[in-house]
């Protein structure tokens, strides 16, 4: 008699509650990406926490020599160092808006999206509702686009809650 294997199902996409912060600092994310504006100002929401946590995506994004518009439907990255034995993690900042306020493009989400899935392959990301805050896009499409642009990455969309 054989006998059966229990089979085990990793996702590719997930959908939690948190800081995503947080969750780095755990060590379970290889990448994290949130949403910029192409004007370098990384004031509120979730950008000003990157800025503030991780200063080196900030910097990233401050050296980028790109004029403002080339740097629509891309995105700029650090690795940050996160503990003593020398882990990191990739910080992305994702084009996704020319300026900053309620400016969120979905072309350049699914165009920054795909360059990272292409890049990135396997590994995973953790992201916030990209776009959905101050940006002002609307969550169920922005779903749609990460399914879709991430489908070889494992993403772990994380819903803010402190």
């Amino acid at each position: 008699m054989v006998e059966e294997i229990e089979k085990i199902v990793i996702p590719r996409y997930r959908e939690v509650v948190g800081n995503l912060i947080a969750y780095v600092w755990k060590g379970e994310p290889d990448i994290i990406g949130h949403g910029a504006n192409c004007m370098k100002l990384m004031g509120v929401g979730i950008a000003a926490q990157i800025r503030r946590h991780f200063p080196e995506a900030y910097q990233v994004d401050q050296d980028d020599s790109r004029i403002y518009y080339e740097r629509l439907g891309d995105f700029s990255h650090a690795d940050v160092k996160i503990d003593e034995e020398g882990n990191t993690v990739k910080i992305l900042n994702i084009y996704s808006q020319l300026k900053p306020g309620a400016n969120f493009d979905p072309t350049a989400l699914r165009l920054s999206l795909s360059k990272i899935n292409g890049l990135f392959s396997n590994k995973s990301i953790y992201l916030p509702l990209i776009g959905c805050g101050i940006g002002g896009g609307d969550w169920l499409i922005v779903q749609d686009i990460i399914k879709e642009e991430l489908s070889d990455m494992f993403v772990t969309i994380v819903h803010f809650k402190n």
